[in-house]
């Protein structure tokens, strides 16, 4: 038996009528087995809107579409979409836009899509005053894209589980009262993340535990606030790339075993910060950090064996790094630092070394590099 179901509501039915605060429109759709389909509309929603889709298995598919005009009616009410796939073809989509824009209120737009996979996707994009999206999807071919837009607090949460993963969010709005909050987890098999952010003050956690890893982050703070980025990769072919820019900045790679890389560039527009540690343990590993800015300048890198590599290029007032290749192979690092007090350590124990370390400047600087067994060699100018 095949279960088709088509949901339209609208809302002129209520613009008719005299204005109350919270009307809204209300969809709930309950679909069980077999070739399941469901489409809400809530045409223009008018001061917010709900919607419920539970599709238990086969070949699921879901599509909400919630929207307001934006009318200061009592309290600003949210749009709020909830999405429970089970088994099977799954897909869903929700766009929901502008409720409570008017009053910068958090949570404008609230979305939750849970997939109990087999091939699942999700997309969600939501703007308005504030917006939070909550995605999990439980094994085989998942994929969930996320956009986020207006003033206020936007939070993405995605946690995929085992097989296919992949995963982007972007969260845009360049307003300085923008907080941006995401949080990606993946767990087993293809992997693959990517956070956009834009705000004020903007936070990134990506967790990626086993096989083919990649993540890439960019925040961009227009008012100068707090950013921060931590990805931790475990074994198999690991990558990670952030880039960071604004008053603060701070990022932390840590990846383990395998085929490690790790990028970091920080451009700091004041004296706020920056910072970066990269931990990458027993691989090919490679580490790149390029950081700039007025005000404190620091840098580790701690690579623990085999084929190592690490530059630091840091330009611009207080400044430090320090470079731990600690145990045998190819080993080499590089340090430049230009501008002010400056300092680097470089300490690489066994196999084939090389270390440079250049600190371009007319004022103090310091350097100590310590290097044990086998290649040996080493430049300091100061």
């Amino acid at each position: 038996m095949i279960r088709n179901l088509l949901v339209s509501v609208s809302a002129l039915a209520l613009m008719a009528g005299p204005a109350i605060a919270n009307p809204g429109n209300t969809s709930d759709v309950t679909q069980d087995a077999s070739a399941n389909v469901a489409t809400v509309d809530q045409g223009l929603s008018v001061w917010g809107s709900n919607s419920s889709i539970n599709q238990s298995g086969p070949n699921n598919a879901a599509n909400v579409t919630q929207s307001d005009d934006g009318l200061d009616v009592g309290a600003s009410p949210s749009n709020s979409s909830s999405i429970d796939q089970s088994g099977d073809g799954n897909t869903a989509d929700v766009t929901q836009d502008n409720a409570g824009s008017l009053g910068g209120d958090d949570d404008s737009n609230l979305s939750s899509i849970n997939q109990a996979s087999q091939t699942a996707s999700a997309i969600v994009i939501q703007a308005g005053a504030g917006a939070s999206s909550d995605i999990v999807q439980s094994g085989d071919t998942q994929d969930a894209y996320v956009d986020q837009s207006g003033e206020g607090t936007n939070t993405s949460s995605i946690d995929q589980d085992g097989s296919s993963n992949s995963a982007s969010v972007v969260q845009s709005n360049s307003s300085d009262v923008a907080l941006l909050g995401s949080i990606i987890t993946q767990i087993g098999a293809g992997n693959f993340a990517s956070v956009t952010q834009f705000g004020e003050e903007a936070s990134s956690t990506i967790d990626q535990a086993d096989d083919n890893h990649s993540a890439t982050l960019f925040q961009d703070s227009s008012g100068g606030g707090l950013l921060t980025s931590t990805i931790f990769q475990s074994e198999d072919a690991n990558t990670a790339d952030v880039n960071q820019s604004g008053a603060q900045a701070d990022s932390t790679i840590t990846q383990g075993g395998s085929l490690q890389s790790a990028t970091v560039v920080q451009i700091s527009a004041d004296a706020g910060g920056l910072l970066s540690t990269i931990t990458q343990i027993g691989g090919d590993n490679i580490a790149m950090v390029t950081q700039s800015g007025a005000g404190l300048v620091e840098s580790i890198i701690d690579q623990a064996d085999t084929f190592m590599t690490a530059t630091v290029d840091q330009d611009g007032s207080d400044l430090f790094s320090e470079i731990l290749q600690l145990a045998g192979d190819s080993n080499t690092a590089t340090v430049t630092q230009t501008g002010a007090l400056k300092t680097s350590y470089v300490s690489q124990d066994g196999s084939g070394h090389t270390a440079d370390v250049m600190q371009t400047s007319d004022t103090t600087a310091l350097s100590n590099v310590t290097q044990f067994g086998i290649g040996n060699t080493a430049t300091v100018t100061q």
